[in-house]
């Protein structure tokens, strides 16, 4: 692991947390926004061993384990928007988180609400991924 020029990791960490959120981000507000900036984006996502893909898939399942539908939608949407995975993969992880951290984990991935707000409606059209429903998945 090379250690970087304070100035280049949050350089580094803004610039691909942008990229990979598909979001403009705003300078750290906090210590804790600038440790995620710094650490997070600019050591843990640039690191070997593990793509994109994989990492979008991680971070997904992590976020639905702990119920963090704000970071779901950043995730989702990176991923989505990235074309890192497209909706039936992210169906797919859903089903699986579900299995391993629980039905309303999983669930919170497949919500329509959830990728509205991970893709602006004309993303969805241009992309092809239309939400199957709008009022979430069917008790049974």
């Amino acid at each position: 692991m090379s250690f970087l020029d304070p100035k280049e990791r949050s350089e580094r960490g803004q610039m691909l947390r942008a990229r990979l959120t598909g979001q403009p981000t705003n300078p750290p507000a906090t210590p804790y926004q600038a440790a995620v900036r710094d650490f997070v984006y600019a050591e843990v996502w640039t690191r070997d061993g593990l793509d994109s893909r994989a990492r979008f898939l991680i971070s997904l399942a992590g976020a639905a384990c702990t119920a963090n539908a704000e970071e779901c939608v950043r995730q989702a949407r990176g991923a989505l928007e990235g074309k890192h995975i497209d909706l039936s993969e992210l169906r797919e992880a859903a089903l699986h988180v579900a299995v391993y951290c629980g039905w309303s984990a999983g669930g919170l991935l497949d919500q329509p609400p959830i990728l509205r707000q991970a893709f602006s409606t004309s993303c969805l059209a241009r992309c092809g991924h239309v939400p199957a429903s709008t009022s979430g998945p069917a008790a049974g």
